[in-house]
């Protein structure tokens, strides 16, 4: 069995020589791609025909128009109904916790596993003529060896990949608010502690979602990561049999660091189907956007109102193009797979008012393990 020992000290050849796919460019295709701007709706007042809103930042790109802009024709658009499904599993249930371990071997079911196991070899090594009925009944008993039974039920499980400071711990926070706490943008809930200090995540940690799928978190990889953390990775990775897909997260400032690349090889290595998730789409909207001088408040003239529907559709063709730049300098194009590509913002600012992207990846999550066709 292989056992990883820390990303950073991956075998460069294996993984050149693990790039052996074949060249499939799933961004272009026959589907026209969107519009950067959506269409302005002609106004009832001839004076104001034609011009952008008076609110901009309508017009600015949100991760779900990225979603459509990127989506490959294998994949359709999700329908209203499919978006209401996965809601309502996700926002009307008790999603809570269950457990964090830092080891492989430590997981509930596979622990009352080998513990199990470890007890049956025990009674067959057993002198027959010294057993008592209390050992018999010892040996037979249902134990759970001190875990929590509902952690023994078996459910279809995701595993959150990503960098350190990538963005796991928030992602896992906006995918658990329920109804109420979804009501406001401010909202924010606690079931994965989020630190400032990259690679504080040291464990593997279960989110059960509705007693029908578990969401588990796993520790960051990178400079701030270590051997031990990339283990119980790869040994997840590699031996857990419940895993339906694995849900990859690249930091959209940063974009694919080296490790990614490597876990990316080594997901299609090992036969595990997943997804990409771009983070930190606020990030990457402000920075492009902070430098226009758009005119967001106050009275706003015709032409101040048409030079800010100029200077956002300026704002949007830069924010494409740093995703396009991402995705064919560092080869995700010629990926043998053809992984979703799914964009997230957490946080909201000037620019971006609403979380985005959020509601496709709670769909996702679900398509993958069979809940939602």
């Amino acid at each position: 069995m292989k056992r990883f020992h820390g990303f950073k000290r991956y075998n460069k050849a294996l993984y050149l020589i693990s790039r052996r796919y074949a060249s499939i460019d799933y961004l272009v295709g026959s589907i026209p791609k969107p519009s950067l701007v959506p269409t302005i709706k002609p106004s009832s007042k001839p004076e104001l025909k034609n011009l952008p809103p008076k609110d901009i930042r309508k017009l600015i790109i949100t991760p779900l128009q990225l979603n459509d802009y990127f989506r490959h024709e294998l994949y359709q658009k999700p329908k209203a109904q499919q978006i209401t499904q996965s809601q309502a599993i996700f926002s009307s249930t008790k999603n809570k916790h269950e457990w964090s371990h830092a080891k492989y071997d430590e997981i509930p079911d596979i622990k009352y596993n080998r513990l199990t196991k470890l007890k049956e070899d025990q009674y067959k090594k057993m002198d027959k003529y010294k057993a008592s009925e209390y050992h018999e009944t010892f040996f037979n008993s249902r134990k759970t060896f001190g875990i929590v039974p509902e952690h023994l039920k078996v459910l279809p499980e995701v595993l959150l990949l990503g960098h350190t400071n990538s963005g796991k711990s928030s992602l896992v926070n906006t995918l658990l608010l329920n109804r109420e706490e979804n009501k406001s943008v401010s909202s924010e809930t606690q079931h994965a502690f989020v630190s400032k200090r990259a690679g504080y995540t040291k464990t593997l940690s279960s989110y059960n979602v509705g007693n029908k799928v578990r969401i588990i978190d796993s520790p960051g990889y990178g400079e701030f990561g270590d051997s031990k953390q990339g283990e119980v990775v790869m040994d997840y990775i590699q031996q857990r049999q419940v895993l339906r897909r694995a849900f990859l997260l690249i930091d959209s400032i940063e974009g694919f660091q080296e490790e990614d690349l490597v876990l990316i090889d080594s997901l299609i290595e090992e036969g595990v189907p997943f997804e990409l998730i771009f983070t930190k789409v606020d990030e990457v909207i402000r920075k492009n956007f902070s430098k226009l001088k758009l005119k967001l408040n106050g009275p706003l003239s015709p032409d101040q109102r048409l030079k800010n529907g100029e200077l956002v559709k300026l704002g949007n063709e830069r924010v494409i193009s740093h995703f396009d730049r991402l995705l064919e300098e560092n080869g995700v194009k010629d990926l043998v797979t053809v992984p979703k590509l799914l964009f997230n913002n957490g946080q909201t600012n000037d620019y971006i008012a609403m979380r985005h992207g959020y509601k496709e990846i709670r769909l996702a999550i679900l398509q993958s393990c069979g809940i939602i066709e």
